[in-house]
């Protein structure tokens, strides 16, 4: 059963959302790079500081399926 209504994520569509606000992600296990909205970058790193982690964001990578995209330097 879908708990979500189609409407529910028409923020991801609203021009006062910065579209040109991104930060360049690599996976450190098979090297895959994207771009990633800079505010889901900062959500995730708000709610580590919250609850006391001080490691850099982690996300799944689309490519190898491993926690290992990372923020590119």
């Amino acid at each position: 059963m879908n708990i979500y209504h189609e409407d529910d994520f028409d923020f991801l569509n609203d021009p006062d959302i910065a579209r040109d606000s991104y930060i360049r992600m690599k996976c450190t296990n098979c090297g895959h790079e994207e771009d990633m909205p800079e505010f889901v970058y900062g959500e995730e790193a708000d709610y580590l500081l919250d609850i006391g982690d001080t490691t850099p964001p982690c996300f799944q990578c689309p490519k190898c399926h491993k926690d290992t995209l990372y923020r590119k330097k």
